[in-house]
């Protein structure tokens, strides 16, 4: 083999393992994940939340992170604890792992019935948790609503999420909240192999040749 041809063979084996860990991102919502109300939600009225026949889905039916979302009693979510520190959980599942590198928040617009402070817990695919984080959001904007984009340097390979969302006042108020993520890449340890090896071989009898030559 000439030393252009193991050099293209080098080259060819980097591209395969970098195109490995590239993925596009995807924007996170009803269509592609889940949300359910979770066990860990305090005691409290969900006022009319679920009324209309509404479910708690549309916690995650902005079509995209840059949508508005507008204000009114069938789009937003409205739960209020009995007490100073209670506050709703919602349990993401994404279906199958995601880098997550974005959070998108859509909040209330007025102070009152805002949501102050949510805290997030990242689990992996096999239940253990890859990381937290907690989120005072700013207030939405008026009259359309636009999300607040938190960029995440973590957490990755993410499968579930959940989110516990408080209000100093008792009320937690909102629209939607999305993530944007890539799908995690984790290549067989096969093809893996192949690639290392080919590499280790490629270059091996280049220098041997380089070697045998001077």
């Amino acid at each position: 083999m000439t030393p252009r041809r193991q050099l293209l063979l080098m080259t060819a084996c980097l591209f395969a393992i970098s195109s490995v860990a590239t993925a596009e991102s995807i924007y996170l919502n009803r269509d592609n994940i889940t949300v359910a109300v979770g066990e860990g939600t305090s005691p409290g009225t969900f006022n009319n939340t679920f009324s209309g026949e509404q479910t708690i889905e549309k916690v995650i039916d902005a079509p995209s992170a840059d949508a508005e979302e507008f204000h009114n009693q069938t789009t937003h979510i409205w739960f209020t604890a009995d007490e100073v520190g209670g506050g709703l959980e919602l349990e993401f599942d994404l279906g199958i792992s995601y880098d997550i590198s974005t959070l998108h928040f859509w909040n209330y617009t007025g102070e009152n019935y805002d949501v102050d402070n949510i805290d997030f817990v990242f689990y992996g695919p096999n239940g253990n948790q890859v990381g937290t984080l907690s989120v005072q959001p700013d207030l939405g904007s008026s009259p359309g609503i636009a999300s607040q984009d938190i960029p995440l340097a973590a957490p990755l390979n993410v499968r579930n999420v959940t989110a516990f969302l408080t209000g100093s006042n008792r009320q937690i108020d909102f629209q939607n909240i999305g993530f944007t993520a890539e799908v995690t890449q984790i290549p067989e340890p096969s093809s893996i192999g192949m690639l290392v090896l080919a590499g280790a071989f490629a270059a091996g009898t280049y220098w041997r040749r380089k070697t045998l030559s001077t």
